[in-house]
């Protein structure tokens, strides 16, 4: 009856946005998925909503193929786990920000090439969406995270961080912020892009390099070669975990009719996305090592591939509708606002949701390095990468020219990193300890000033506070 009742209603909201979307012709279509003819009226409002949900949906499941494509890679080509990490699973991870940004950077170059016309507003530069999704991002992964692997990790022992790591992190990632700062600052260059990139190689040598360099001064022994990658041992692990649980459940009195329901929401959520995963399944084989079958591991770079493109097709489509909606707040400023707190939001999601499994098993340090690792891939490659190639070719895109949106957030992100590093290592340093460790009462603190931050920012925006002048 739920199902009949959706339906229904989107047969109806379909056939008000038919009659509203006869004056749709490409070129239209190609600016703004003529959205623009419909996002004046509730009814077009609400199926941009759905539109924007559905691509969200459709941008996660996309990336999900895309991890294990690149996990498999690794494991084929016997990439080393430091170098893996670094590059294509820390790449892997950040995909959905990364090609949210390299999407919207290449609008923002065409929006401004373009001509304006009549009734539309030239000064909101799409670029402002990626950057914010990036610092949002950002915040999540320094604040959010290990908040929550605090808070859901084992009783009594909090988050145990080991401090090389976590300084190590912190030092690219403050450096790839001053230089994504200063972008914001004097604008996109050549040579702010290229820095970007040279910070990324450098954090890739180091992590290359460091073990052999200590191995070498402290006379440490090499690790054990195994018979496996750490890639396919840990899909290993994962479906050993997911079996256990299902069984822990089946043995603590999971009753019939829980199971029931459960199998009733999963039903109704499938039946609702299976117009987004249908196509994603039908044309990415699954090649992830947690299947062990051999031979479809093979189709890997068809995954690679094929993914990648629906990664680009559904940021295309959350930036349109992003986009939409900052011209009807009719505040440039927004567009920041969006990537920090929607975008980036949607993006952290599965990170986040990995980190609070791990850290229940008592691996919470891992996955808060690993999600605090992935930020420097996210500024130096997704921000990087794009704006290198179009000063290359003398179009760099606009990024904060039209409000200070951008140049406060960044301040912002810059002053919360040197929060959280003298909250977390200052202690460890006084007591002259190689770990970390973060209670309840420091996780509580955390989530409190993530929201007092995002708060903040979005009243300031709605009030027209960012607006008032440019850079």
């Amino acid at each position: 009856k739920f199902l009949s009742v959706v339906f229904a209603v989107l047969a109806g909201a379909g056939a008000r946005v038919r009659a509203m979307w006869d004056g749709c012709d490409s070129a239209q279509f190609q600016t703004d998925l003529c959205l623009s003819l419909i996002d004046d009226t509730p009814v077009g409002f609400a199926v941009e909503c759905v539109i924007f949900m559905y691509a969200f949906a459709g941008l996660a499941m996309s990336a999900d193929h895309l991890a294990s494509a690149m996990e498999t890679l690794c494991d084929h080509w016997s990439i080393p786990e430091d170098v893996g990490g670094a590059t294509f699973m820390a790449i892997g991870s950040a995909i959905p920000e990364i090609t949210v940004n390299a999407i919207s950077t290449c609008q923002g170059v065409v929006a401004r090439n373009r001509k304006p016309t009549p009734g539309t507003r030239s000064s909101v530069s799409p670029a402002d969406l990626g950057v914010g999704a990036i610092i949002g991002s950002g915040l999540i992964a320094f604040l959010l995270i290990p908040a929550v692997c605090a808070w859901c990790g084992r009783k009594g022992r909090g988050l145990k961080l080991k401090l090389g790591p976590l300084a190590r992190d912190m030092f690219f990632y403050t450096t790839a912020l001053l230089v994504l700062l200063h972008c914001v600052t004097h604008g996109v260059s050549l040579s702010s892009s290229s820095a970007m990139l040279v910070i990324y190689l450098l954090f890739i040598l180091f992590l290359v390099f460091f073990k052999s360099c200590k191995r070498c001064i402290f006379g440490e022994k090499r690790e054990i070669q195994r018979s496996d990658s750490i890639f396919r041992e840990n899909a290993s692990q994962r479906l050993i975990e997911k079996q256990s649980g299902l069984s822990s459940f089946a043995s603590e009195g999971g009753g019939e009719d829980e199971v029931i329901g459960d199998d009733e929401k999963r039903g109704i959520l499938s039946t609702l996305l299976c117009p987004v995963q249908l196509p994603i399944d039908a044309t990415c084989p699954n090649c992830s090592l947690e299947a062990g079958d051999a031979d479809v591991e093979k189709w890997y770079p068809v995954t690679f591939v094929v993914s990648f493109v629906w990664i680009s097709v559904f940021s295309y489509v959350v930036t349109i509708v992003a986009d939409r909606w900052v011209a009807l707040v009719d505040d440039p400023a927004a567009m920041g606002l969006m990537g920090m707190v929607i975008v980036a939001g949607g993006a952290e999601i599965p990170d986040t949701v990995n980190a609070v499994a791990v850290a229940r098993k008592g691996y919470g340090s891992m996955a808060t390095s690993a999600c605090m690792g992935s930020q420097i891939a996210n500024i130096c490659v997704g921000l990087g990468l794009p704006w290198f190639i179009t000063a290359v070719a003398g179009s760099p895109p606009d990024v904060g020219n039209n409000d200070t949106f951008l140049l406060v957030a960044s301040n912002t992100q810059l002053y919360n990193v040197v929060l959280v590093a003298l909250c977390l290592m200052g202690p460890s340093a006084i007591a002259r300890s190689h770990k970390v460790v973060m209670r309840k009462r420091r996780a509580v603190f955390f989530f409190a000033l993530y929201f007092a931050i995002v708060a903040t920012l979005t009243y300031l925006t709605l009030s027209g506070f960012f607006s008032q002048g440019g850079r």
